[in-house]
Order: C-alpha cells, then structure tokens, then sequence
C-alpha cells in the first residue's frame, strides 16, 4: 500500500462527509426526512437515503482505479451491487412494491450468480463437502438476496450498519490483501473509507440515514465479495458468515420467531436484539459499541481462524454462532413487545 493509495482512501473519507453534508442541507429544504411514528427509533424528523452519496462515490472510484485494469466479470457483479442501491434508493423515494423490489433482487443475484458460474464446492470440515451445483446455485442465490433483506432489516439504529459495514469491509480488505487478492481488497478498502466518512454524520445521535439505497447496496455487495472470494480461493464463505455474525443471527432469528409465530415477517416491527437493548436503555451508541465490541473480541479471532485453518473453518462457524443464537433467543429476539421510550420493551 503506497502514499497514493492512502491519499485516495483519505479523499473518500472526505469527499463522503462533504457529499452527505450537501445531502442532508438539500434534504432538509425539501422535507425528504424520516418521520418518527410508533415504530421509529428516533424522535426527531432525519433525512433518510444518504446511503446513496458513499454509493455514488465509491462507484466512481471504483471506475477510475478499473480504468487501465477492466475486468468483465468482477465489474459487472460490482455494477449488480450499484443496480440494487439505485432499486433502493427509489423505494426511498416512493415507497416500491414489495414484490417488485423482491423480483429485482432476485433477478440481481441470478445475474451474479450467472457471472460467476455459480457458487464452487462448500466444506463442512469433518462432514465432508457439499458439490451438488443445482444446490449450491439455490444456497447461493437465497443467500445473496437474503443479505439484501438481512442488512435493510438491521439498518434501525444509529450508525448500527455503517459500524458493520466499516468492520466487516476493513477485516476483509486486509484479510484479502494479505491473501494476494489485492483487487477485491481494493474495492473493500474504498468502501471502508466511504463509510468512515458516512459515520461522520450518522454516529449516534444520527443526523442523516442511510435509508435502503445504502443497506441493500452493502447486504448485496458483501455477498457478493463472499461469492467471488469463495470461488477464486482467497478465503472461504465460512469466514464472511463469521464476520457478519451479528447481524446474521439478529435478523435470521428474529424473522424465523416472527414466522413461527404467526406473525407477518414483511411487516415493520420493533423486535430485532438491537432494539431491545437501544429500548430498554434508551441509547443507540449503547448498541453500536456493544456490537462492536463482539464483531472484535468475538467473531473477529473466530473469523482468521477459520482462515487460516480452513479445514476447521466450518467447525469455527458453529462455534462463532451457537453463543449468539442463546443470547439472541434470550434476549426475547422476534417476540412481542410493550411500551417502552425509544422502542418497546417485552414483559
């Protein structure tokens, strides 16, 4: 990594706060703002859709770095991720169909999966391997168009997704970086800088939200670095599902609680972990540095080890995710709530 390098991550950090300062003056003048109700998590009316300025922005960096170096298929599937934030930032804007918006999802993890030539061989460590392509394509493309889904559902909290997606981005670029895969490093390292410069202005107490042009775009994209670093052998899907843990366990038990219970799973809610504690202890940053705080103590020796050691990769998965699977249904993930300040709180 050389000083040219470092100056460009640095002028996305800046030229992302600048662009989302612009943003949120703009918002404000034109009253596109989040409106709290009975199921917000703020109180106060915030510009909604800022996802869209560190979008645009590693976008064009991305294109200029890519200027002497094309290549078809990493930058088509990158374009794929940009597609799903521009589908997002419309749903923003006038509020899409359901359906439509889970038909284009759909349709963008069958073009990346297309791309790729599907998802390679999965190892289950001491169980032996999964090579059936037809079900590795269905485990693929479920698992793409759930982490679309997955970070728009965790994207309720104060600096809640910008905080993961800046973890998540910085331990792979490095993780990649260090395997030889500097290009895809590259792209992670890009989006680190932007979502430190978004943190800027969306660290609790936010002043803008990020809004689903932002959260869709990171859910596809990861899983879309997941699939290609995967296949090309920099490192294993084990390791990306470890480092998302967090958020992986939060919604997915969360959603399948609400669906055992006969809930409506598309509908807006209030019951994922992250409210709970934001709640029960009115504090958002109580949140983002408890989550943190796992991401690094936790997940994040888990995940190198699941590196490092790829046979036991799958068995570092089980350990990584049991904890978090207690604590979540402890914590009464998915279950109905009552009357609370910022949230509801259960009985």
């Amino acid at each position: 990594m050389n000083v040219n390098q470092i100056s460009a991550y640095l002028a996305i950090t800046l030229l992302v706060a600048l662009g989302v300062a612009i943003f949120r003056a703009s918002a404000v003048k034109l009253k596109f703002v989040d409106m709290p109700n009975e199921r917000s998590m703020h109180s106060i009316p915030t510009p909604r859709g800022a996802g869209a300025v560190f979008v645009s922005i590693w976008s064009i960096a991305i294109i200029i770095n890519s200027v002497n170096d094309f290549a078809v298929v990493p930058l088509f599937a990158l374009a794929a991720s940009v597609v799903v934030a521009v589908i997002g930032a419309y749903d923003d804007c006038r509020s899409l169909n359901v359906s439509l918006r889970l038909c284009s999802h759909i349709s963008a993890a069958v073009f990346v999966l297309f791309l790729l030539r599907g998802l390679s061989i999965v190892e289950f460590s001491v169980i032996g391997n999964l090579e059936n392509p037809f079900i590795l394509n269905v485990i693929g493309l479920v698992s793409l168009v759930w982490m679309v889904n997955l970070f728009n559902f965790m994207d309720g909290t104060d600096g809640l997704a910008a905080s993961e997606g800046l973890f998540v981005s910085l331990v792979g670029a490095l993780v990649l970086f260090f395997s030889g895969d500097v290009e895809t490093a590259t792209w992670l390292f890009y989006l680190a800088a932007g979502l430190a410069g978004f943190l800027v202005w969306n660290f609790p107490p936010a002043k803008v939200f990020m809004g689903d042009s932002g959260s869709s775009f990171l859910g596809f994209f990861f899983g879309t670095v997941a699939l290609i670093s995967h296949n090309s052998g920099s490192t294993t899907i084990w390791f990306w599902l470890i480092l998302m843990g967090c958020f992986t366990v939060d919604a997915t038990v969360t959603i399948v609680t609400r669906f055992l219970n006969k809930e409506k799973v598309t509908q807006a809610h209030r019951t994922h972990v992250f409210q709970r504690i934001a709640g029960k202890y009115e504090s958002h940053a109580l949140v983002v540095f408890g989550y943190s705080f796992i991401n690094i103590c936790w997940l994040l020796p888990l995940a190198l080890l699941s590196h490092l050691h790829r046979d036991w990769a799958f068995i570092w998965f089980v350990v990584a995710y049991v904890p978090l699977m207690i604590m979540a249904f402890w914590l009464g993930a998915g279950r109905v709530l009552c009357v609370g300040k910022l949230t509801r709180e259960i009985k």
